[in-house]
């Protein structure tokens, strides 16, 4: 019981402290019930162990939760981790530029490039430079299949189209993989058939399609049916940047668009 009470004691001393804090007076605000609830909890001898709060994050929970969890010796939790992490990304933020006003600049160039990706609500645009790691993470996070147009004419050259190739005939095994490989001329479509006759021997459904120069240069990805992406290409088929949505609205327009495309496409034989 002393144990509990001196626990609680030091909870609110540190709350205390850390209420003048930037941006804890929010986190407070919007969790002041759970808060007070842990400490009832303590001041009341609910929470006889001082090693259960040793590991004690801000996740959400109801109160019927923190005590049951408090009950069977679990760690209590009052905010999302994404939350938390956001909080201490924000509260370093601060930190560094109050150390200096360069520091200060940078850091604001940052925020507005990244305020630039969200062009609207659902919507991240993410720059040609970084679709190499986008794209190979985007295939660790598959859960359910993926279709896709192929009409960039970079993308399976370097380094990266080979670990995507990779990526792709490793995820095959497991999940329903469609591509559809959009081409200018017959030169083109010979040049492309290794990777063709890769992908269709590792169970890719793969197909082919005469380019339409009269459409949107754009290439689609729509994963699980719930995100949607587009790769806006330039006249020269090379990428600019690529969009992704969980927007119904948009994830229905890329549809759309790709089910244009499959009334052209052929199965690709070897």
């Amino acid at each position: 019981m002393v144990e509990a009470l001196v626990l609680g004691i030091r909870g609110l001393a540190s709350i205390l402290t850390a209420v003048n804090e930037p941006g804890v007076k929010e986190v407070l605000k919007r969790n002041r019930r759970v808060i007070v609830f842990l400490l009832l909890i303590g001041a009341c001898g609910l929470i006889w162990k001082s090693s259960l709060l040793k590991n004690v994050t801000l996740l959400s929970g109801s109160e019927a939760e923190i005590v049951k969890a408090a009950r069977e010796g679990r760690p209590v939790v009052v905010l999302p981790e994404s939350e938390r992490n956001l909080f201490n990304a924000v509260q370093e933020g601060r930190r560094t530029a109050s150390a200096h006003p360069f520091m200060a600049a940078l850091l604001e160039e940052r925020l507005t490039l990244i305020d630039r990706m969200f062009g609207k609500p659902g919507i991240v645009r993410v720059p040609a430079s970084e679709l190499g790691s986008v794209a190979l993470s985007m295939m660790d996070h598959i859960q359910v299949g993926m279709v896709a147009t192929s009409t960039d004419v970079t993308w399976w050259d370097d380094k990266f189209g080979a670990k995507y190739q990779d990526k792709n005939t490793s995820l095959a095994n497991f999940k329903p993989i469609l591509r559809i490989f959009q081409y200018e001329s017959d030169q083109e479509l010979v040049r492309l058939r290794p990777i063709l006759v890769e992908q269709k021997r590792a169970n890719i459904s793969v197909f082919t399609a005469k380019l339409d120069m009269s459409a949107p240069l754009d290439d689609y990805v729509v994963i699980d049916n719930v995100i949607a992406g587009r790769l806006e290409l330039s006249i020269d088929r090379r990428p600019r940047y690529a969009e992704f949505t969980i927007d119904k609205g948009e994830v229905a327009a890329i549809n759309a668009r790709i089910e244009q495309i499959k009334q052209h496409m052929r199965p690709f034989k070897e």
